[in-house]
């Protein structure tokens, strides 16, 4: 069992344009169970554990190269002397939680695939905050600049090579076609429709959609 020492590229972070940030890009699986160290995915989640984040979240999900979730067996977190049970969701999500005691342990995240296809362990920004049909434009507007301060914190001292957040991404259900209602400006794509800053000032107070929105995500560029 090998354990890799995982990395975050601050070159590839502006990656975060299709949605995804790699954080493992050098991980090699062997055979059905990957290994990696916690303390790189720790690093980034305390980057992001202050008050101004309350609205957003960094999320880390098991993808392929096509960006399709890679089914589990289970994940767990891993030390010396004991071991504990990390939930994945369908969507690939793996719910890591921010632990300081893990990180002093130095644990491992000990993923048993389901397959032998190649997946890596990608991380996300995105809303935590409850939307709805109706979002207001003040709250988009604050989310695009929350997920830019984002950004720039998890890059650090490498923040300056990073394009800006320019807009957001509203996400419905997988299954559902979203649009805008009464649109004037934006985009709409299957269960996804993107509006940047200077399109939410078309918009009075509100942005009405078909469905509810499930997240909100930021866009790049």
């Amino acid at each position: 069992m090998q354990t890799i020492k995982n990395r975050v590229l601050i070159g590839s972070l502006v990656l975060l344009a299709s949605s995804f940030l790699p954080m493992a890009v050098h991980a090699v699986s062997e055979e059905n169970q990957l290994v990696l160290n916690y303390d790189g995915f720790f690093d980034r989640l305390e980057d992001l554990n202050e008050s101004q984040y309350q609205d957003i979240k960094l999320a880390f999900y098991f993808m392929n190269k096509q960006g399709n979730a890679c089914p589990v067996k289970s994940v767990r977190l891993q030390t010396k002397l004991d071991e504990m049970e990390v939930y994945s969701l369908p969507s690939g999500e793996i719910l890591l939680p921010f632990d300081h005691q893990l990180d002093a342990d130095k644990a491992a995240i000990v993923i048993e695939k389901a397959d032998n296809q190649i997946c890596g362990l990608n991380m996300r920004l995105e809303s935590v905050i409850l939307l709805d049909k109706d979002v207001d434009v003040a709250k988009a507007k604050s989310l695009i600049s929350t997920f830019d301060l984002a950004l720039n914190d998890l890059a650090g001292m490498m923040s300056f090579t990073l394009p800006d957040v320019v807009g957001i991404s509203f996400k419905a259900a997988p299954n559902e076609t979203l649009t805008i209602i009464d649109m004037v400006a934006g985009e709409c794509k299957l269960n996804s429709c993107t509006l940047r800053s200077q399109d939410l000032e078309l918009y009075k107070d509100k942005v009405s959609f078909s469905h509810s929105i499930v997240k909100a995500l930021p866009y790049i560029e």
